[in-house]
This record gives structure tokens, C-alpha cells and sequence, in this order.
């Protein structure tokens, strides 16, 4: 059973990224303006999934930028840091064989302190925008006891 989850988060995250392409260029910039507005990491990544499965995402990107303007900054870092929390409760619950492989794809070897944690906060870093869409959709949807406002 372990085997068919491993192979079908590899296959998630390997056709989401193939998806991502043509937004790929855009994801840096809205990821700056994500973390300066506070903007909770599932939003990110539903954003991310829906510009992937359109056929033209300037559209998605342009009312993104405008929802961050006319909503402002959201000063609540504690509900950010609820959800870092969930996701890395989300990460434990995972198979090991598969927790094994996302920790080692992310270059944290086995024996390396606080290894889920530490690739909770890595997440929504530069350059890493697509991979952390992936692995937050796969964790919180996957994760039956998300908080209703998460979802």
C-alpha cells in the first residue's frame, strides 16, 4: 500500500509541475507579493492549480494582483503559523516511505534534526513556488482534519 501512495504523490507532483509551465515565470513575483501580504499557503496553492489548468492565466494573474491590492495586508501571522503547524502534522501522517522521499527530494538527509519543520518553513521560498503548490495540496487535501477555514 505504501508503494502505490509513493508512486501516486510522485505522480502528482510530477504532472502539476509539467502543468505549471507557462506560469512558471510569474510565480516569483506573485510569491513576493503572497508573503508580503500574508497570504495563507493553500491560497497560494489552489492559485497555483488553477493557472495551471488554464489556457491563458494572464487573466487569474492579473485579478491575483488585484485581490492582494484591494485586501491588503493580512497582519495575522498566527494564522500562518497555524497552518505551518497543520502541514507539518499532515507531514508526520504520511507513510514513511513516501515522508522519506519528499524530506530526501528536498535535501534533507535521514538524521537530520527537525526535518519536517524545517521543510515546512522552506516552503513558498524563492525559486521553490511550483514544488510548494504541490506538497501543500497534497498535504492539506489529504489531511481529513484540516481546519473548515484552510479549506
Amino acid at each position: 500500500e505504501a508503494a502505490e501512495i509513493q508512486a501516486e504523490v510522485e505522480g502528482f507532483v510530477t504532472d502539476f509541475s509539467q502543468d505549471m509551465g507557462a506560469v512558471k515565470d510569474v510565480l516569483e513575483s506573485l510569491n513576493e507579493m503572497w508573503s508580503y501580504y500574508g497570504t495563507s499557503f493553500l491560497h497560494r496553492a489552489r492559485f497555483c492549480r488553477a493557472a495551471s489548468k488554464a489556457s491563458d492565466a494572464s487573466p487569474l494573474v492579473y485579478r491575483e494582483r488585484r485581490r492582494l491590492q484591494i485586501a491588503g495586508i493580512n497582519d495575522d501571522t498566527a494564522l500562518l503559523e497555524n497552518e505551518k503547524k497543520i502541514l507539518a502534522r499532515a507531514l508526520r501522517e504520511l507513510p514513511r516511505s513516501v515522508k522519506e522521499s519528499l524530506l530526501a527530494a528536498w535535501g534533507f538527509a535521514r538524521g537530520t534534526k527537525q526535518r519536517k519543520q524545517r521543510l515546512v518553513a522552506h516552503l513558498w521560498t524563492k525559486g521553490k513556488e511550483d514544488m510548494s503548490a504541490n506538497i501543500t495540496l497534497l498535504l492539506l487535501q489529504g489531511n481529513q482534519k484540516v481546519p473548515a477555514e484552510f479549506l
